[in-house]
């Protein structure tokens, strides 16, 4: 926070469940008085869920400030999610919605790694799960949902392992949110 022309640190904002390997702070957004922080390795409650260490599938915790505390809200996590998905690998905020790359999520028709990015919508003080978006052309190993970034109503998504243009060449993908349904509107690839 600025206070007359220079930042003074706030508040620390320790992990609710330390555990070694959760990667708690691999990625972080705030919009407003809301901060997101991802740790995508946490099993949750300081254990890794009967997954090795550091091979949790992932949580993203949600902070709210009141004051000059930060006190967390909740924590958000896959409806399906699975050891090692790395869920909380990259997020990002806009008012009362926050979307979570888990570029590591196995998907039933794509393949291993082909990823997925969940959102969760946030009414008063609850937040649930509105949608799990995938790209209409995912693929084994393409890990979408590795970055992105959250707009009203719009989603930009990527897939750095995409190979449409040759190997790893990369793509992103547009999704638009109509009520409470995502759609694809497009697919980005570089022209060269």
């Amino acid at each position: 926070r600025t206070s007359g022309g220079a930042w003074v640190l706030e508040a620390a904002i320790p992990s609710p469940d330390p555990a070694l390997k959760d990667l708690f702070g691999w990625s972080v957004a705030l919009d407003g008085e809301t901060a997101v922080v991802g740790a995508n390795q946490d099993g949750g409650k300081g254990k890794n869920q009967g997954a090795g260490i550091g091979e949790g599938p992932g949580f993203v915790h949600v902070y709210k400030r009141r004051g000059t505390d930060w006190p967390k809200q909740t924590t958000l996590k896959a409806d399906d999610g699975a050891p090692n998905d790395r869920f909380g690998t990259s997020v990002a905020i806009s008012g009362d919605t926050v979307i979570v790359g888990s570029p590591k999520s196995d998907l039933e028709a794509e393949g291993e790694d082909a990823g997925a990015v969940y959102v969760f919508v946030r009414k008063g003080d609850i937040w649930k799960q509105q949608a799990k978006l995938t790209s209409s052309d995912g693929a084994e190993k393409d890990q979408f949902g590795n970055a992105l970034s959250l707009e009203g109503d719009v989603a930009i998504i990527s897939a750095f392992s995409d190979d449409d243009a040759g190997s790893k060449s990369g793509a992103a993908y547009i999704f638009v949110r109509n009520g409470e349904t995502w759609t694809e509107e497009a697919k980005l690839t570089a022209s060269d």
